[in-house]
């Protein structure tokens, strides 16, 4: 009996020795701006390599060892802190403003805020964009940024946008700006096509990017910021950079969203039936008094028959508005992301899925994105994907536009349905030559299917200290497949026993950049970056267009079951731009600053005696603030003076 007692008393001996060697500790780390939990948060035993990270709570749990007394808890842009070990800990990261805002992505690489001589506007993604509900990420730039301004004429879904950096630079070429994804240009825009003139039909192909993937948004606003982009630079530019995989534990994020969206603007009230009436037989009454003479008796009689056939009274009233419109537009995003890395390789991958409907019945915008962005030091490729399709309403005065139509001839007294159920067609419906607006409503389609493929690699290479070469290459193709069916009961299709417009267009980019990249430091004051670089940009554009009329019916809505092919044609174009380029920087000791930018463009769209072009700008600045007779101004954080003058084009 001791001798099972001794062991006894041994075995919990060890086990309390084993339990005092190690002690757990669990905590959990939020944001300091918006109390949300930090997931990948890196907990380590000050000292050692014994760590963990955070999971999607923000929640961990580490055993440490006994002799331990500091954990130091980091992430990527937050401050890093040490804090003593506690059995439960909550810890809150503030971010780093210092490494936030000193590195910006510029023309052809990065700078330092502080250095840079140009104009230009650094957006951070997450702040502006994030949970943002919007179909491209233009739409949410509008205020976050000065000197940029954002439009639309539509606001259909897919509708093209207006953006404005610093006021309209061409009175005839395109004042949109430039856009550089991840380094390369690429086709923005509207790029709807359509056979049927004055057509409202409208494709914004930068939705084509999931706000989401975006790290960064850079604006150059000035010559000396956007010079190095040359003959292409004019109106600005718009640098975005995608989102790029974190060394550490894998991370996987899933967000679903659903909204609804109404009009920016009421419809303006209209009068009841009774009141239509009454105004209608107002109008009449003092067209026969003062137009036609007439006697009270006359003018009366004249009124009451205008008004009994024009604005009748009845025992219901048609509300157009209800039957034309929705009362809300549904939208709902679908993203899942997945992201890590290791000392060698990271990656993003993403996959979203959105639907938007229009206020309009018939109008809505669904599709899917994708990219996978891999790669890390010497190399890397970005890779994108989507497939779009938006249905768009006619606008103007066009009798299909539904808002024209309401605010034009259906007033309340205006039946939408005969007592059979039946659309009414009647006066003065067939006076006017034009359909029951909501018969024809879902009978006209008017689609646009795109097909976007953005994908590039790069490498680069040191091949001294202080020099290195990048190499990126990239093809960027869009297939438009537009289409436009009157079917044989439509208004518009009647008069061609239906008809269909097939116009598919493809885009095709190759774009490749070589450049050399020397940078150096001499005696601790002296900081000197030169770049040499040339591009070269294929674009090539194709169409066929086909129309064929008189089907034979409408359930094989297909050009092949036409009986009479109308028109069919096809075209082709292609440019190439080639560019020299070449960028100087230099400070002295982080305070006297000068940079100079030149650009050598030449391009097939111009003839051989005006192809070529030089863009360039010089620029300085001088940062009191680094001044020693500014150290007691503590309420100045930072004052620089800055100087630029340069030359940008627009190509036509």
């Amino acid at each position: 009996m001791k001798r099972l007692t001794f062991l006894l008393f041994c075995l919990l001996l060890g086990i309390g020795m084993a339990n005092a060697q190690t002690t757990k500790v669990t905590g959990t780390v939020i944001s300091a701006e918006d109390n949300e939990p930090i997931i990948g948060a890196s907990i380590v035993v000050k000292g050692t390599t014994i760590g963990t990270v955070t999971d999607f709570n923000g929640a961990f749990s580490l055993d440490v060892p006994s002799s331990a007394k500091t954990l130091v808890v980091s992430f990527v842009g937050m401050k890093s802190q040490e804090i003593g070990i506690k059995p439960t800990l909550h810890v809150v990261l503030a971010a780093d403003n210092q490494m936030l805002d000193e590195v910006m992505v510029v023309a052809y690489g990065t700078a330092k805020k502080s250095s840079f001589t140009g104009a230009a506007s650094s957006v951070n993604a997450e702040k502006v964009l994030k949970d943002v509900p919007v179909t491209s990420f233009e739409q949410a730039l509008q205020g976050a940024t000065t000197g940029l301004t954002v439009n639309s004429s539509s606001g259909q879904p897919g509708a093209g946008l207006s953006i404005r950096i610093r006021g309209t630079g061409s009175m005839n070429a395109t004042n949109e700006p430039l856009y550089v994804i991840d380094g390369v240009p690429v086709i923005s825009g509207d790029i709807a096509v359509s056979g049927v003139s004055n057509d409202s039909k409208a494709f914004n192909i930068m939705s084509s990017i999931n706000p989401s993937d975006i790290e960064n948004i850079t604006v150059l606003k000035d010559a000396a910021a956007a010079s190095l982009y040359g003959s292409r630079a004019a109106n600005g530019v718009i640098l975005i950079t995608t989102k790029r995989g974190k060394e550490g534990k894998t991370q996987i994020n899933f967000k679903a969203n659903w909204g609804f969206s109404d009009w920016a603007v009421k419809n303006r009230e209209t009068v009841s039936g009774e009141q239509q009436h009454e105004l209608t037989y107002e109008a009449y009454y003092n067209e026969g008094i003062l137009y036609k003479d007439m006697s009270e008796e006359e003018a009366r009689a004249y009124a009451q028959e205008g008004a009994d056939t024009f604005a009748p009274l009845r025992d219901h009233y048609s509300n157009w508005e209800d039957a034309l419109f929705k009362k809300s537009a549904f939208n709902q995003n679908y993203e899942f992301s997945a992201q890590g890395g290791s000392e060698l390789t990271n990656f993003f991958a993403s996959l979203n899925y959105k639907t938007e409907d229009g206020m309009i019945n018939t109008t809505g915008m669904e599709g899917f994105t994708g990219r996978v962005n891999d790669g890390k030091m010497q190399m890397g490729a970005n890779i994108s994907f989507s497939k779009q399709k938006s249905e768009m309403a006619s606008e103007g005065t066009a009798y299909a536009n539904a808002y024209f139509v309401k605010n034009w001839y259906a007033i309340p007294n205006l039946p939408i349905y005969n007592e059979d159920g039946s659309f009414y067609e009647g006066f003065p419906l067939d006076q006017l030559n034009v359909p029951n607006p909501l018969r024809d409503q879902g009978l006209d389609k008017n689609t646009s299917e795109v097909l976007r493929s953005t994908n590039s690699l790069w490498a680069s290479y040191k091949i001294i200290e202080g020099l290195t070469i990048k190499e990126t290459i990239s093809y960027d193709f869009i297939d438009n497949q537009s289409t436009t069916y009157w079917p044989m009961n439509s208004n518009n299709g009647e008069a061609y026993n239906g008809l269909m417009i097939k116009y598919p267009y493809q885009h095709h980019n190759i774009y490749s950049s070589t450049v050399l990249n020397y940078t150096n430091t001499f005696a601790d004051k002296h900081n000197l970056d030169v770049l040499l670089g040339w591009d070269v940009d294929d674009r090539k554009e194709q169409f066929v267009q086909a129309v064929g009329a008189n089907y034979p019916h409408d359930k094989l809505p297909e050009l092949g079951n036409t009986s009479e092919p109308m028109t069919a044609s096809s075209g082709y174009s292609e440019d190439h731009l080639l560019s020299l380029l070449s960028r100087i920087n230099y400070d002295y000791d982080d305070k006297y600053y000068i940079s100079a930018n030149y650009r050598r463009d030449g391009s097939s769209r111009l003839g051989a005696n005006t192809r070529w072009g030089n863009f360039w700008s010089v620029s300085a600045a001088w940062r009191l603030s680094q001044e020693a007779f500014m150290k007691n101004l503590t309420y100045v954080d930072d004052l620089k003076l800055r100087v630029s003058y340069g030359i940008n084009g627009t190509l036509p």
